[in-house]
């Protein structure tokens, strides 16, 4: 299985995902990039920014939900 398709299944399972998680969890360190890919293929991935229990701001991925 492929990075993007490990993304892919964990966003389309309602989870969402930040740089370290993504290097965490499935050894991706282009988590932006896979993303984008993502976007590029057509998924409603987006990206907002949250802040961490220390300050600092890092992007956190999900799936746009359909209504």
């Amino acid at each position: 299985m492929t990075q993007c398709e490990m993304i892919l299944e964990h966003l389309n399972s309602g989870g969402t995902l930040t740089v370290l998680e993504a290097i965490e969890r499935f050894g991706c360190y282009a988590c932006s990039q896979r993303c984008g890919e993502l976007r590029r293929a057509g998924y409603p991935v987006k990206s907002e920014l949250v802040e961490l229990p220390n300050g600092k701001r890092v992007a956190q991925y999900s799936m746009e939900v359909k209504p």
